[in-house]
């Protein structure tokens, strides 16, 4: 049952993840660029541009070594804090420019207050999207499977008529599957 559903899924999941990686390199290439030019011209904080940079190739090095390995959950806790340790020192930076700005308080610019109110709503909308995956992380495999045994609970009466007549011509009787860990937490 829904095999041609499952299949257009599948289909979709790897466009997505093909634009997915295009993107990425897109990115890659996009941050190296900006890391270059802000610490060769010394713009903003150059210490987190330091950090923020180092951070990023260590990443990057990471990444590309174990792309196509299947240590998941290594990758994970990298990847987690890497985000984290991004986010703080971004946190930093912000705190420097709105210091900054309140030290000048005399010579502030509209455009600069503006700047700043945005950097501040952006990092604070990383931060719950950053929480927001987590959660979906954490609970991915209880969704799959609420939603298996939702399909199961549809196919109930398919499945009834389909063993009887099963049982009628001596063929095997399909068994329902139990629930798993997660689904029984619920």
């Amino acid at each position: 049952m829904f095999k041609y559903t499952r299949e257009a899924v599948l289909v979709m999941l790897e466009d997505i993840k093909r634009y997915a990686r295009i993107f990425k390199i897109g990115s890659l290439i996009f941050t190296s660029a900006y890391f270059v030019y802000a610490l060769v011209m010394q713009t903003g904080n150059v210490i987190a541009n330091i950090i923020l940079a180092s951070l990023f190739i260590a990443y990057t090095i990471f990444d590309l070594a174990t792309h196509k390995a299947e240590i998941r959950t290594a990758k994970k806790i990298v990847r987690r804090s890497y985000t984290w340790l991004k986010l703080s020192v971004k946190a930093f930076t912000l705190g420097s420019m709105i210091y900054g700005i309140y030290t000048a308080s005399t010579n502030v610019s509209a455009i600069s207050i503006i700047l700043a109110t945005l950097m501040i709503i952006l990092w604070v909308l990383q931060i719950f999207l950053e929480l927001l995956v987590e959660i979906i992380e954490d609970k991915k495999e209880l969704l799959i499977d609420a939603f298996a045994k939702d399909v199961e609970d549809i196919k109930k009466p398919i499945t009834a008529v389909t063993n009887v007549f099963r049982k009628v011509s001596g063929k095997e009787v399909e068994e329902p599957k139990p629930l798993t860990k997660s689904l029984m937490k619920i």
